[in-house]
């Protein structure tokens, strides 16, 4: 596999999806078991995903609202339909709350994460928006 200029590997981006896809899939317990989630974990994903839900728009407003405030973050919006984001950002969301963690969810994760590659997103800019909706979403549930 070869690299381009940049570190960035030339292999097609639906290659390099299906690649990380089989690759998680086939450790997908042994993830979840390194990240603590068991079946009760999962029971109370999904309860907090009913409560969370029904606030995800607000939720999705409020963090580009934040995000609006930071030019090196509003850069990587300005070619796309946000309206279209928000919406795939919303089903990223019930998939992770309503999901099994199966192989669609494992697709559909590493799809989010590869687009996020593709722009050349910073990984601190990547991690920094979960820590955004992991504060929302706590807020939201225990309000």
């Amino acid at each position: 596999m070869s690299s381009a200029p940049g570190g960035r590997l030339e292999q097609p981006y639906s290659e390099l999806t299906k690649l990380a896809t089989e690759g998680i899939t086939k450790r997908i317990d042994r993830r979840l078991a390194f990240y603590q989630i068991d079946d009760a974990a999962l029971s109370m994903i999904v309860e907090t995903g009913r409560v969370i839900d029904e606030k995800m728009p607000k939720i999705i407003s409020a963090f580009y609202h934040h995000i609006g405030e930071f030019p090196e973050a509003t850069r990587y919006l300005r070619k796309i339909d946000i309206s279209v984001v928000k919406l795939k950002q919303q089903d990223h969301w019930r998939r992770l709350m309503f999901s099994e963690f199966g192989e669609d969810y494992v697709r559909s994760a590493v799809r989010v994460g590869v687009a996020h590659y593709r722009v050349n997103l910073p990984l601190y800019l990547y991690i920094s928006g979960y820590n955004n909706f992991g504060d929302y979403i706590l807020g939201c549930t225990l309000s």
